[in-house]
């Protein structure tokens, strides 16, 4: 109990819910070695703290899916960050320094960085990409869902600023990763990212970033109504299992 109290001073400002810690721990103390999962909401504005509760932020069925399949653990990260007036973009970075913390928690608990799995929606998918190039040995791989950050592209010529030079600096510094390894789910009527928008992470990292495009004509939020819902957990499930192995067997 003591370490989860020291768990809670260090994760401040952000939120973690004490039971699904708790649960972790039970796990581990009967041996187990549980696979962990962490989840990033989104950002609605970068001027005010984002509402962690709101619908489109809570986790998807469609990873929810996982508690039954594999007993997965899941852990939601509420972040209250918000952007500096003097740096466009800068709540994504304190979001990144805050899963490190996070992570580096979780791994000292007893967690094997091999069953921890980053995700997240939009803005919580884009600081699971950054992560990568911070140490992408706390963690196994990320399973994002439209993640962006930006705003909407339909507002570039209001905002041309965020989408013509911080998003380009953002994607600068996420492809300094050595490696990332990554299932995206992305949306062909998404007005923030396409698939087409992310195509830079295929580009540069082919084997290892695998994008999944198709549009059920729910844009940005198909996350939380998947018209393809079923074939969507089928690639989750296997993806975790599949990077499971994999990485196990290179140990």
């Amino acid at each position: 109990m003591k370490r989860l109290i020291a768990f809670f001073l260090l994760l401040s400002p952000i939120k973690v819910n004490a039971n699904d810690l708790l649960s972790i721990r039970e796990d581990l103390d009967l041996g187990k070695n549980p696979v962990v999962i962490i989840w990033g909401h989104g950002q609605s504005n970068v001027r005010r703290s984002e509402k962690c509760s709101a619908d489109f932020n809570k986790i998807p069925k469609t990873l929810k899916y996982l508690e039954k399949e594999i007993d997965a653990h899941f852990i939601f990260m509420c972040s209250k960050s918000i952007d500096n007036d003097y740096r466009r973009g800068s709540y994504i970075y304190k979001r990144v320094r805050q899963l490190k913390k996070l992570l580096t928690e979780i791994n000292e608990i007893g967690v094997h960085p091999n069953n921890i799995f980053i995700s997240g929606f939009s803005a919580g998918g884009w600081t699971a990409l950054h992560m990568f190039r911070e140490n992408e040995k706390l963690f196994n791989s990320a399973i994002v869902f439209a993640p962006a950050f930006a705003g909407p592209r339909y507002e570039i010529r209001k905002y041309p600023k965020w989408r013509k030079v911080v998003r380009p600096a953002h994607i600068k510094k996420i492809t300094k990763a050595k490696v990332i390894d990554a299932l995206v789910f992305a949306y062909e009527d998404d007005s923030h990212n396409r698939p087409e928008e992310l195509k830079f992470l295929t580009e540069i990292y082919p084997k290892n970033v695998n994008i999944v495009g198709y549009n059920c004509k729910n844009g940005h939020l198909t996350h939380i109504n998947d018209c393809k819902s079923s074939e969507t957990e089928i690639l989750i499930l296997n993806y975790i299992n599949q990077q499971i192995n994999a990485k196990n067997y290179h140990l």
